[in-house]
């Protein structure tokens, strides 16, 4: 009978043992796991970047300035269509706020998107509208990249 109990203490150390074997590779990988868990992909690891302002487009009561951002996914997760949702901060005074989703953006990958801001007449000032004439301002963009319930702040500029 203690023989039978010695190989079922041994049986539960090996088991233990296995599963711990098993589980110390798997660590670095507890982000993904707890994401599968809680069902939502792991947003923050994207990293949102400010890369680049095309020519504004010019209407008679607005302005179209396109502002390109890059998103990086650092995860080991696929991000299903990521939504950005950003307030736009030239020279410091807000002018807009803008929106645009992605395509899911696949482990590692890095994807550039445009963020059209559509900047209403009334919202700026002469001294704005020169400004973005020149070339010369800084842009400021506060907001949210948000993913099937996860969501993150992200704040980038051009200075």
């Amino acid at each position: 009978m203690a023989d039978k109990k010695s190989r079922v203490v041994t049986r539960r150390r090996v088991v233990a043992l296995g599963s711990a074997s098993v589980l110390t590779p798997v660590s670095g990988c507890l982000d993904s796991v707890s994401g599968l868990i809680s069902g939502r992909p792991p947003i923050d690891e994207v990293d949102v970047r400010f890369q680049d302002i095309r020519k504004p487009s010019i209407g008679v009561s607005s302005i179209t300035l396109p502002v390109l951002i890059e998103l990086h996914n650092a995860a080991q997760d696929a991000i299903p269509s990521p939504a950005i949702e950003a307030d736009v901060f030239i020279m410091d005074e807000q002018v807009a706020t803008s929106e645009t989703t992605v395509t899911t953006l696949d482990p590692g990958e890095e994807a550039t998107t445009s963020l059209d801001v559509i900047i209403k007449g009334e919202d700026l000032s002469q001294s704005l509208i020169d400004a973005i004439r020149s070339g010369e301002f800084s842009i400021r963009l506060e907001g949210e990249i948000s993913s099937e319930g996860a969501s993150k702040s992200f704040s980038v500029s051009t200075t």
